[in-house]
């Protein structure tokens, strides 16, 4: 037999006056959120936060990186630091970052570009330990490279020779504009709305995760009268 609702109180109830899951039926609606959580357990308690998945994945995948620089004094010292993988400044002062800590990468990005840049016509470096231990070198030739040309031109270069690298946008609107976002129709920006970036992955099924403004008065009353009238 359920016992009698709670009343309805504009406090948020004691863990000891929370309901049942028999009291649950006659619970208003706006308190089931908070509620549902619990009803399985013969004595409620207070739930800790949910969990934030990708702030999760983040540290779980970093720290396969960090955890070996444990007590090194200088950690930009360790082998882990690249002088090849980095964010560089083009000729016009816009950003680019480049990720080539494959040997294949980095390979194929001096051999197509020793013409343009003959500084990187040798195999000094195509070995990922040989970068390593020349990375001030490597990092240094490479900041002389990418200041001689703007982002357009590196970004067809790089783009035909299929380096791994990416424009680091510092302003909204350039990542709005950008070709992949409007490719994968990331964000939406409609006139006289806030833009708004939908969930970054695509379904076959679909996933709308966009909102639509609150509609204006009598906006969709052509609209809802038409399908009545069907």
């Amino acid at each position: 037999m359920s016992s009698p609702a709670p009343p309805r109180s504009s406090a948020t109830p004691s863990p000891s006056s929370w309901p049942s899951t028999t009291d649950l039926r006659r619970t208003p609606s706006h308190d089931r959120p908070v509620l549902v959580r619990r009803q399985r357990q013969t004595h409620p308690r207070p739930v800790p936060p949910p969990p934030r998945p990708v702030r999760h994945l983040l540290a779980a995948w970093c720290s396969l990186f960090a955890l070996p620089l444990l007590g090194i004094e200088d950690p930009p010292a360790a082998g882990l630091v690249q002088g090849d993988n980095d964010v560089f400044t083009t000729s016009d002062g816009r950003l680019l970052s480049l990720a080539t800590f494959e040997d294949k990468f980095w390979h194929r990005l001096r051999t197509e570009l020793a013409a343009d840049f003959p500084e990187l016509d040798t195999p000094a470096h195509d070995r990922r330990a040989d970068r390593t231990a020349a990375k001030e070198r490597v990092h240094a030739l490479l900041v002389d490279i990418f200041a001689a040309r703007d982002l357009d031109w590196w970004s067809k270069r790089l783009t035909d020779i299929g380096a791994p690298w990416a424009p680091v946008h510092t302003r909204p609107a350039d990542l709005l504009a950008d070709p992949h976002t409007s490719a994968r129709e990331l964000f939406d920006a409609r006139e006289g709305a806030a833009p708004q970036a939908r969930f970054p992955v695509s379904f076959g099924a679909g996933l709308e995760t966009f909102r639509r403004p609150a509609p204006a008065l009598g906006e969709h009353t052509r609209e809802v009268v038409g399908e009545l009238s069907e």
